[in-house]
């Protein structure tokens, strides 16, 4: 979704009165406004969820984020069933880099 991004131009506005200018103003404003918020919804609708620790036996989705075995692991599939790591529906995102001792 693009919009052509116009410039004001004080020209464009003659024969108007400035009641006219300020509602024109006001439903530019409300047409960005809307588009605005239906991008963000699409942003925030396809976004990740951080689930905690796998459990074996549950179902997770695309998007869902567990850790398992020191390793954070992101589900690709809209269904996944197996476990991180020995099933195709996982994608590795952070590699444990081993224990540190304090």
């Amino acid at each position: 979704m693009q919009t052509k991004q116009q410039t004001f131009k004080p020209s464009a506005t003659k024969g108007f009165t400035q009641k006219q200018v300020v509602d024109l103003i006001f439903a530019a404003a409300k047409t960005i406004s809307r588009d605005i918020n239906l991008r963000l919804d699409l942003i925030e609708n396809r976004g990740v969820k951080y689930h905690g620790v796998y459990e074996s036996g549950s179902v997770y989705g695309k998007g869902d984020i567990v850790t398992h075995k020191g390793t954070i692991w992101y589900c690709k599939e809209s269904s996944a069933t197996g476990e991180p790591g020995r099933s195709d529906g996982w994608q590795l995102m952070v590699k444990s880099a081993g224990r540190t001792r304090a």
